[in-house]
């Protein structure tokens, strides 16, 4: 595969063999090798394994520490990992303290490492075997309902993305009939010219609301050179906390093992559970002036305006086909 760059050396860009990560597991592991160098203390691993962010991925069984998630059951037994890759990699570490186990899934230009770890662990770990049997068995869980949003979503939300070269301001607005719309950059002059760096409006597609997390792909590009490679499409998935919505929005490669440049088969990623597949650009806060015309203000450059009060706000447009 062709050398390439990209924005976040160190938290990624990263080589090694899978027999490096299962000795890195190892240590994770306190296991002590002979002809390894203690750089940490196990109290520090143990903190590092600590969960403090609770509930950190909308499931109430899964949590995250230090550089680690934390599944308190899985499929009956408590997993430590960690997963990720780049354009043309993915790699999977899983670690099953009570058993002493480290599971190592590394690909390059194709494959699953999540479901080849867990086809490992289900060789070694019988009662896992049983319960991964039992959850592949299991039938496709019923089609996502139509989105319809909540009091709290509906309006107009204003607040900043920020890449590793700028920041730029960002628009949602949440209409009451469902549909939801996404501005990256400055909106048009008042006689409709488009500002630099503006973008078009566009609709937020495939719209999921569950448990405090907003989710959808609308047609644009994040602003940076590395993404300019990605197709014009944006992932986004932003989480309401304290009235705010806070997440990312990330330029996601268009292919599982794609190179620049090359086309391979086409798949669907996650942004946010293999975050290092795609180029993930962190969203500042973004507020919602309340129905009384208070507003809540962000954290991290958050613009604001006034919204109408209720008796004011026009009624929702006509329903749309979303793309």
């Amino acid at each position: 595969m062709p050398f390439y760059t990209f924005d976040h050396n160190g938290g990624s860009a990263v080589y090694a063999s899978a027999h490096d990560l299962v000795r890195f597991g190892m240590f994770h592991l306190k296991d002590h090798l002979a002809d390894q160098r203690p750089i940490l203390a196990d109290s520090t691993i143990d903190a590092m394994h600590r969960s403090y962010a609770m509930n950190a991925f909308g499931d109430s069984t899964e949590s995250y520490g230090l550089g680690w998630v934390n599944h308190s059951n899985s499929r009956g037994d408590n997993l430590i990992g960690h997963s990720g890759g780049m354009p043309g990699v993915a790699t999977a570490l899983n670690l099953f303290p009570t058993e002493n186990l480290a599971i190592v899934a590394v690909t390059n230009g194709g494959g699953n490492p999540f479901a080849i770890a867990e086809d490992i662990a289900a060789v070694l770990l019988p009662k896992y075997a049983l319960a991964l049997k039992a959850d592949r068995a299991k039938s496709a869980p019923p089609p996502r309902p139509a989105f319809s949003p909540t009091p709290e979503l509906i309006g107009h939300w204003e607040g900043t993305l920020r890449t590793w070269q700028r920041t730029l301001p960002f628009h949602l607005i949440v209409e009451a009939d469902g549909d939801v719309k996404v501005r990256i950059g400055p909106v048009p002059s008042a006689d409709g010219r488009p500002q630099p760096d503006g973008q078009l409006e566009s609709l937020l597609n495939d719209v999921g609301w569950s448990r405090g997390v907003l989710t959808g792909r609308f047609a644009g590009t994040i602003p940076t050179p590395d993404a300019s490679w990605t197709p014009p499409s944006v992932a986004l998935e932003l989480r309401m906390v304290n009235g705010k919505l806070r997440g990312q929005a990330s330029a996601p490669t268009p292919t599982w093992g794609m190179t620049p440049g090359t086309t391979n088969s086409p798949v669907a990623i996650s942004a946010a559970k293999v975050a290092a597949m795609t180029y993930a650009i962190p969203l500042a806060g973004l507020s919602c002036d309340d129905s009384s015309g208070l507003s809540t203000n962000a954290t991290i450059a958050t613009l604001r305006s006034p919204r109408l009060a209720p008796a004011q706000r026009p009624g929702p447009p006509a329903r749309r086909a979303r793309r």
